[in-house]
């Protein structure tokens, strides 16, 4: 278990919640296909979500400068923590919270995973939380001046995933031809052939009713003969946030 403590600064309509699983556009496809994708799912729902309690939009005039963009909201509080700081077109939430982590833990600060937006794309960064007394923001690149970019009251614009500093500060990569590896490429194969005719014989049989098939393999965490790929296998994430 890893350990976030989310220090208030101040009151504010900002919301701190688990991320959330569930995407609209997932939801549009037949079955709700997107959703059998497991790292997409895994993806959606790691660590934190931040949002507004209010709706808002924001547009960009095109300009370097930090009034080019504006913000409109039927809230009044929407200008204190959305703004142009930065100029050239990126939107700034300033966070009115400090993070504390474990040691070598940071927080990825991202936009939400798999949420597109029209007319904007989240920046990305890696805070060292397990040490810094400073506050950080949360930004956005406005991509078409002119354009009203919109976010919905409870609409997450931030998304904080822990990950571990040890992992990414010293890293080695081998690139060599599967068959170095006999086993691996020997599942791979098996893997390959059964994946091309499940998806042949979709084409060829007509679907019956219910639910559409599919091969859940990775999903269950297992290899093909059925046993187990792994004891650390994650079909969903467990985020609690309580308020003290």
């Amino acid at each position: 278990m890893v350990k976030i403590e989310v220090f208030e600064i101040s009151d504010s309509p900002m919301a701190v919640r688990p991320a959330n699983r569930e995407r609209a556009w997932f939801d549009e496809f037949p079955d709700h296909f997107p959703y059998r994708c497991l790292p997409l799912v895994i993806a959606n729902q790691a660590g934190l979500a931040l949002s507004m309690n209010f709706a808002f939009s924001v547009v960009w005039d095109g300009t370097p400068a930090q009034t080019g963009i504006k913000v409109t909201s039927n809230d009044r509080r929407a200008v204190s923590y959305i703004s142009g700081h930065f100029g050239y077109g990126v939107l700034t939430f300033s966070l009115p919270y400090l993070f504390r982590t474990p040691d070598n833990v940071a927080l990825m600060a991202m936009g939400p995973a798999n949420w597109p937006k029209i007319g904007a794309v989240a920046m990305e960064g890696i805070v060292e939380t397990a040490w810094s007394p400073y506050t950080f923001t949360m930004n956005w690149k406005m991509l078409e001046p002119g354009r009203a970019v919109l976010w919905d009251a409870g609409e997450p614009f931030c998304q904080l995933v822990p990950i571990d500093l040890n992992l990414i500060k010293d890293i080695k990569v081998e690139q060599k031809p599967l068959a170095t590896d006999p086993e691996l490429q020997a599942r791979h194969a098996a893997w390959a052939e059964s994946r091309r005719k499940f998806n042949e014989d979709r084409k060829v049989a007509p679907r019956g009713p219910g639910p559409s098939p599919w091969q859940k393999h990775y999903f269950q965490g297992k290899l093909l003969d059925g046993s187990s790929g792994t004891d650390a296998h994650l079909t969903k994430t467990n985020t609690e946030v309580d308020k003290c």
